[in-house]
């Protein structure tokens, strides 16, 4: 059972310490800090807790990281259920949504055609759409920023009645609108340029929520706000946490939320999960119409982190299976090269280099050549740092592919990267000296390996020499730029690509 929103008990307290120690013990935990959380424990649980001297936001990273350390050292983390308490019962079939999700927005309830243009403006086209279409930020009507507690400097949000507003001019002709505003801690200016209109928008008494910079000017604090929006009554009366949504022209803030959390109550109950559940609970992932429902109105940072963490799993989730459907459909549509070399050769070319390889390198290595082996085309990505070793794994690849009686390529994007690729590959295999465009190495396969450049700058007649070695099957290892895939170069046996650097060909 989730602890009500109004009460803090030592459970949330450790969930939210957790949650700070994981983004780096940088105060940003909860909106405003941590110390206006730890206010509010002292006050609900007197003397259960020793706060942190003169206060957490004075604290150094590693004093923070120790009061953190002290703090979760005694409060034990939540009991589990006792072996024997009965097994929970099997999940229900959920019922269809009573909206497809597919269906076009004027399916929701408050769309019509007339509104529907002003939806299209914002990219929203179908009921999915609209799930999917989350805040830019919220306003926490439960715990406002006093003005007091305002700090320069960083962006703030706060809660202020409108007492004055004036409209002015600058030398250079731009409108300036003043407005003085308060709350019970204090009063400041909020400056607003060029929106005169403001003067008769913002009517004294009115309460508003600004969001902006602090600053000092000549000893008074000064406001600048990046945005605004008129408080909501309601809001406030509840303590409640309102989603602030991207907006175009005809499109008002308590309409589209409207529009947005009636359609969040009529599709959410019956939205199907399409991550299994045991997926779910190994990756600690909350249910998908519970991430959804919490982007739009997060209980408290814990819930919006909680449902950053899922939808964010779901973007690579989705990118992963497209990416191994396509690499499936490619492999059962395509018979490939079977590269069936002994293993002896890319052992003797390891023991030959002047450092051993990683478990890291080893292991790509090892899947790599695998793959090889397979009567179905390889589509690998080799992912490292640079000088992490990719070149001296691709290297053995190459190797194999030629000790197997075929041919490789290295495409890389630029011609000096071109260069030095041939001139790094050629010593790795054994080269005493690269040649200008074919190096012959002495290699561990007991006969030379012969490597070529292939760049665009080579002289036609080189070029023309080239085309006819690669096409006889005299270079093992081409090495080059596009220059590789000109209609006018034919491999005899192309067994193996590589391609350097794959993002920049586009």
């Amino acid at each position: 059972m989730s602890t009500p929103q109004g009460t803090l008990d030592l459970e949330r307290l450790r969930k939210v310490l957790e949650l700070e120690r994981s983004k780096g013990y940088a105060d940003t935990a909860v909106t405003g800090g941590l110390d206006k959380l730890l206010a509010r424990f002292e006050s609900e649980h007197p003397g259960k807790l020793r706060l942190p001297s003169p206060s957490y936001r004075a604290l150094n990273a590693r004093e923070r990281e120790r009061w953190i350390a002290g703090v979760l050292g005694l409060t034990p983390p939540p009991s589990k259920r006792p072996a024997s308490a009965p097994a929970p019962p099997k999940p229900q079939r959920l019922p269809k949504p009573a909206i497809a999700l597919d269906a076009p927005l004027t399916a929701v309830r408050g769309i019509n055609t007339k509104s529907l243009p002003k939806f299209h403006k914002l990219g929203l086209g179908t009921v999915r759409d609209l799930l999917y279409f989350f805040p830019r930020r919220h306003i926490d009507y439960s715990s406002p920023t006093p003005i007091a507690d305002l700090e320069p400097g960083t962006e703030q949000t706060v809660l202020v009645q409108i007492w004055q507003t004036t409209n002015k001019k600058t030398k250079r002709g731009m409108s300036v609108t003043e407005v003085t505003v308060g709350d019970s801690t204090g009063t400041m200016k909020a400056i607003f340029f060029n929106q005169p209109f403001l003067a008769e928008k913002f009517t004294p008494s009115a309460r508003v929520i600004l969001s902006g910079r602090l600053s000092i000017f000549k000893g008074n604090r000064v406001f600048q706000p990046t945005s605004y929006e008129m408080a909501d009554e309601e809001a406030l009366k509840s303590g409640q946490i309102i989603p602030v949504y991207p907006l175009t022209e005809g499109l008002y803030p308590r309409y589209l939320r409207r529009v947005i959390k009636g359609t969040l109550d009529s599709i959410l109950p019956s939205l199907p999960d399409f991550i299994p559940e045991e997926v779910r609970k190994s990756a600690q992932l909350i249910g998908l119409a519970e991430a959804i429902r919490q982007a739009h109105y997060p209980e408290d940072e814990i819930s919006k982190f909680s449902s950053r963490r899922r939808l964010a799993f779901d973007e690579l989730f989705l990118i992963q299976i497209g990416v191994l459907a396509k690499r499936r459909e490619r492999q059962e549509g395509t018979r490939g090269i079977n590269l069936n070399a002994p293993p002896e050769h890319v052992r003797r070319f390891v023991d030959s280099l002047p450092f051993k390889l990683t478990s890291a390198q080893r292991r790509a290595l090892d899947e790599s050549l695998a793959d090889l082996k397979r009567e179905r085309p390889m589509s690998r990505l080799l992912h490292g740092d640079v000088g992490s070793g990719k070149t001296v794994v691709a290297t053995a690849a190459m190797l194999h592919a030629v000790a197997s009686g075929a041919q490789a390529a290295l495409m890389v994007p630029t011609e000096i990267l071109a260069e030095q690729h041939f001139r790094n590959i050629s010593r790795l295999l054994g080269a005493q000296e690269s040649g200008d465009i074919v190096c012959s190495a002495d290699s561990v396969l007991g006969r030379p390996v012969s490597v070529g450049l292939l760049t665009g700058s080579v002289r036609q007649k080189g070029k023309k020499e080239l085309y006819r070695q690669i096409g006889a099957g005299e270079v093992d290892i081409a090495i080059g730029t596009q220059a590789l895939i000109q209609e006018k170069v034919e491999f005899k046996e192309l067994g193996l690509v590589v391609v350097d650097e794959q993002h920049r060909f586009g």
